[in-house]
C-alpha cells in the first residue's frame, strides 16, 4: 500500500501528485524490498485560483501510510496547517530567509542541515547533495520560509 493523501482544500485550490523522493533499497535475504527509513518528505505542490483573495490558506489533509520493520502496519493520521497568504512573491529588502525547501526529488538530502549566507547582497542558499544526485536540472523550483514563517516560491 503506498502512501495516499487526501486533501480538504479550499473551493479552487489544487493539489498536484506526490513527487517521491528515491527510495531505498532494503536487503531481507532473498529479497530486496524498496523504501524509506526516517523522516522522509512527500512534496505536492499546490496551486492557487489566480482570484484567490484570502489572507491565509487552510490546509487539511487525511494521510495513510504503512510502517514496516519486519511486518507491516498501517497507518493513519489527519493534518491541518495554515499558511500566511501574500499579495507579492518576493521577500522584502529587510527580510533574511530562515528556511527553504527544493521541490527536486533527487537534487538534496531533504534531511540534511541547511546553510543560508547574505553575500554581496544576494542570499546563497547550501544543502547537501542526495545520495542518489546524477545531475543538475535546467532550473530548480524552491519555497523559502522568512523570519515571520512567510512562504515565498
Amino acid at each position: 500500500m503506498a502512501t495516499s493523501i487526501n486533501w480538504h482544500l479550499p473551493a479552487g485550490v489544487e493539489a498536484g501528485a506526490i513527487q517521491w523522493p528515491t527510495p531505498q533499497a532494503f536487503l531481507i535475504p532473498p529479497l530486496v524490498n524498496y523504501g524509506y527509513a526516517g523522516q522522509t518528505l512527500l512534496l505536492t505542490e499546490l496551486s492557487l485560483p489566480a482570484n484567490f483573495t484570502a489572507d491565509t490558506l487552510i490546509i487539511k489533509a487525511d494521510v495513510d501510510w504503512l510502517v514496516c520493520e519486519e511486518i507491516c502496519i498501517p497507518a493513519d493520521a489527519s493534518f491541518e496547517l495554515t499558511l500566511a497568504v501574500a499579495g507579492q512573491s518576493e521577500l522584502a529588502d529587510n527580510q533574511q530567509p530562515v528556511a527553504f525547501f527544493v521541490a527536486g526529488n533527487e537534487l538534496v538530502d531533504h534531511a540534511a542541515s541547511q546553510q543560508i549566507v547574505s553575500q554581496n547582497g544576494s542570499v546563497l542558499l547550501q544543502q547537501a547533495l542526495n545520495t542518489y544526485f546524477t545531475a543538475a536540472p535546467a532550473e530548480v523550483e524552491i519555497v523559502i520560509i522568512d523570519a515571520a514563517d512567510q512562504g515565498y516560491s
